[in-house]
């Protein structure tokens, strides 16, 4: 993999799990660990990505750095693009919101998040691998259980209430990629952020951890590398 990545991963899920894609010499950091200071008392912060940024910047920084983000890092990751200036953005199963809010339709219902986050308090682990499954994992990842209950829940108001349509877009160069058969965040969110950034999306078969195909893999390495390899041009 060419260029040092910044990767922001996913809900209850290690950010380590984008390793084949990026390689050991880039920086993992796990969103789980950031949901408790950006979403309190069942609300998201207005001001979340200025929390989130001086969390991070002191290792996110760096310059010719990229960012890459999967899922709810995908929002990270954007909210991060500008404010860090990177030299690339990689976006993975991405969308402007993960609800269905206004025009929007491509998202998941609030209603369901809250269900979810009902069945979290009751049940964390049978939450857990019913999502593991719609993202389409070949086997439970138990590392997730080491998240709390309750980072876990902000981590629900996170996405309940996160729009980056509200952003500013990222300056820098971006590649979008999603599985055709997303159950999570639909591909057609992807072909919204896509045109929205006025950027080109590769579409894969498979589900929301489209990434965990091998062949899928050297695909999307041999993409970012020539895309890292290109000098952005400065208008």
């Amino acid at each position: 993999m060419a260029g040092k990545w910044i990767v922001f991963g996913g809900w209850s899920l290690p950010a380590t799990m984008l390793l084949p894609l990026f390689g050991s010499e880039s920086i993992y950091i796990d969103v789980n660990d950031h949901f408790l200071a950006l979403a309190q008392k069942e609300k998201l912060i207005e001001r979340w990505p200025a929390i989130l940024h001086d969390a991070v910047k002191e290792i996110a920084a760096g310059p010719g750095a990229c960012i890459a983000g999967w899922s709810t890092g995908a929002f990270f990751a954007y909210s991060m693009a500008g404010l860090l200036h990177p030299r690339r953005l990689a976006l993975l199963s991405a969308s402007l919101s993960f609800c269905t809010r206004g025009e929007f339709h491509f998202g998941q219902e609030c209603s369901a998040l809250k269900i979810m986050r009902r069945q979290l308090r009751r049940n964390k682990t049978a939450v857990l691998k019913d999502f593991q499954k719609k993202c389409g994992l070949p086997e439970f990842c138990k590392e997730s259980e080491n998240y709390s209950t309750e980072a876990l829940n902000a981590g629900l108001v996170f996405l309940e209430e996160v729009d980056v349509s509200l952003l500013s877009k990222p300056l820098c160069p971006t590649t979008i990629f999603h599985g055709r058969e997303d159950a999570i965040i639909p591909y057609q969110a992807g072909e919204v952020l896509s045109k929205e950034l006025g950027e080109q999306i590769t579409i894969f078969p498979g589900g929301h951890a489209f990434f965990m195909d091998t062949n899928v893999q050297k695909t999307v390495i041999n993409i970012l590398d020539c895309s890292c390899r290109v000098t952005p041009k400065i208008e």
